[in-house]
């Protein structure tokens, strides 16, 4: 057997041994983005339901249902839907029961904003999530027997959350996606905001940075207020930047710096302020996060990269299992950025040589590849972005021209959220254009104004054939 390569990591390794016991959890989209503030075990309810419903993700992706829900009418009583969740799973201890009926009863009655759907219209709501939440007691010993307390009761250690239909359809929904993330964050942490923040940036673990809108942060991590039309701000707990940067986000970059670098999260982070064009200082207009990877995170994103790999060898040469362990025995984290322009010259070489037997001769062509394979000098992982096509003045313009007629049309706060984080990615020989978008989220929300993206795109695209949006996915997998 050939020696294995310098920059491979051995199944054995324990970091990659750890990912096999490191639970980590789909959360639908739509439900982490719900802003307001939370204590440590009201953000433990958030995420014990998120958890309650892996086995109903998995069947809907394996279905491929398009509908986005994962909850049928006969699953609601009365317009309710109900979770029973174990505190023990949930690492709440005994001792703290009492604290969590306290946190769970002002956790029923708090009210969140999301995003809200209704008749293809999009708006945000303030409301309550919850119907109820309560603590069942048992008057018998788990065996049967009496109660020796003076109460008669005893706590079951379960907590019975009641949700409402609507918020059920709005949040619980896999229409946006879902989210990845470790399941047990919450237990770790002593900042109350720490696990959201976590959760949010989770989002971006592939692309590896992200903009936030300011305002919008600070009402997601619960330290700003709206009205119920979400319009006038009712409650700026920290008005200063220099205040919320001191007593929210330093705290929580702190304690994932030390998480991380203790490897029982996969990532922290490094933060840059934006602000509005002419300003340098006050209150930013967005706060540009980057990723920064701890050793459990890079094992975890190299796993995810040759899972990847594994799933379009098969699914575009159909190599067989034996096939797959000559190639992932050889692959390297060097050769994983390399090989999807190494899959295109195999498929150009299997298109001109028409083999008899197409998986032998790709895993012959790609293990030769990668006996021979030298690194290079590689952009450290996490700074890899999507390569970007070179582009001509003429294109260029023409985008320069097409966002600002978008900007004119729906406003800076559209553009300072949405349109800032688009690019121009490359002008197909069919004339047309593809806009690279960091999720599909934002390109639903360019979707949602396409009346006003059509008419920009026709102003300032003339003569090109029409636009398409790509994600970085998209781009990784050579779907474009």
């Amino acid at each position: 057997m050939p020696k294995k390569k310098e920059g491979q990591i051995s199944p054995k390794n324990q970091l990659v041994r750890s990912l096999g016991t490191t639970d980590y959890i789909k959360n639908p989209l739509a439900y982490t983005q719900v802003r307001g503030g939370l204590s440590l075990m009201q953000t433990n309810v958030i995420v014990g339901i998120a958890a309650a419903l892996q086995d109903r993700i998995e069947h809907y992706l394996k279905s491929h249902e398009t509908s986005g829900y994962l909850f049928r009418d006969e699953d609601f009583e009365d317009s309710l839907l109900t979770f029973n969740l174990s505190m023990k799973e949930m690492g709440i201890k005994a001792k703290d029961y009492a604290a969590m009926e306290k946190d769970g009863r002002e956790l029923a009655s708090t009210s969140f904003s999301y995003m809200e759907e209704r008749d293809g219209q999009r708006y945000m709501t303030t409301r309550n999530l919850f119907h109820s939440i309560s603590f069942p007691v048992s008057s018998t010993t788990k065996d049967g027997g009496e109660i020796k307390y003076a109460s008669g009761q005893r706590r079951t250690g379960i907590i019975k959350v009641r949700m409402h239909k609507e918020c059920v359809n709005d949040l619980l929904n896999m229409k946006k996606g879902y989210v990845e993330h470790m399941k047990d964050i919450v237990p770790l942490c002593r900042c109350s905001r720490t696990p959201r923040l976590y959760i949010y940036l989770s989002a971006w673990f592939d692309r590896g940075y992200c903009d936030a809108n300011y305002l919008d942060l600070k009402e997601y991590l619960g330290a700003l207020t709206f009205d119920n039309k979400h319009i006038n701000v009712v409650e700026d707990k920290y008005k200063r930047y220099k205040d919320f940067q001191k007593r929210i986000l330093e705290p929580i970059r702190l304690e994932m710096d030390r998480l991380a670098a203790e490897n029982k999260i996969d990532f922290s982070f490094t933060y840059e302020t934006r602000y509005a064009e002419g300003r340098k200082k006050g209150n930013p207009q967005e706060i540009e996060f980057k990723i920064i990877f701890s050793e459990h995170g890079r094992a975890r994103r190299r796993e995810q990269k040759v899972k990847r790999l594994q799933a379009r060898l098969i699914e575009m040469f159909r190599i067989n299992p034996d096939e797959w362990k000559q190639i992932e025995f050889l692959v390297t984290d060097e050769s994983l950025e390399m090989v999807k322009d190494q899959l295109t010259r195999i498929k150009k070489l299997v298109e001109e040589h028409k083999p008899d037997c197409v998986h032998a001769y790709v895993t012959t062509v790609l293990v030769e590849w990668l006996k021979k394979f030298e690194p290079t000098n590689l952009t450290p992982a996490e700074e890899i972005k999507p390569v970007v096509p070179s582009l001509s003045q003429e294109e260029t313009q023409c985008w320069t021209n097409f966002t600002a007629f978008l900007t004119e049309a729906l406003g800076e706060n559209f553009a300072d959220i949405y349109i800032s984080c688009s690019e121009l990615y490359r002008v197909n020989a069919d004339k047309t254009v593809l806009i690279h978008v960091p999720s599909r989220f934002v390109a639903e929300k360019w979707h949602e104004h396409r009346e006003q993206v059509n008419e920009a795109f026709t102003k300032a695209w003339r003569g090109y054939a029409g636009y398409q949006y790509v994600t970085d996915e998209m781009i990784e997998d050579g779907k474009v």
